[in-house]
């Protein structure tokens, strides 16, 4: 017997997150990273490597907690913002996500 499980979940509030908690030129960068992360989810492209990525490199510099969790914050308010109008990609959209994805990660291990 199959059985179909329907969440009736409210619908994600998207909030803008509160400046002031880390310069305004690190959230527009930071909020810039999640929005290419959202792309490349909105267009099925593997993402979640690149926020490990970028979180680790984040993790690294003098950051305090209340900041990092805001930049994971910032981040995924990006992504959301990104994703949510994309409806599909064709196959040249996915390979310009990529390659961007790719020279990101590069730079963050550099």
């Amino acid at each position: 017997m199959l059985a179909v499980l329907v969440a009736a979940a409210a619908p994600v509030k998207l909030e803008k997150p509160k400046r002031g908690v880390i310069p305004s030129s690190e959230q527009r960068r930071v909020e810039r990273a999640g929005r290419d992360a959202g792309l490349a989810q909105a267009c099925n492209v593997e993402w979640k490597s690149f926020h490990e990525a970028f979180m680790k490199k984040e993790k690294r510099k003098r950051w305090t907690r209340r900041q990092l969790k805001h930049i994971d914050k910032v981040f995924a308010y990006g992504q959301a913002k990104s994703s949510g109008g994309i409806k599909s990609c064709d196959t040249s959209q996915r390979f310009k996500i990529v390659l961007k994805l790719r020279r990101r990660m590069l730079d963050l291990k550099g």
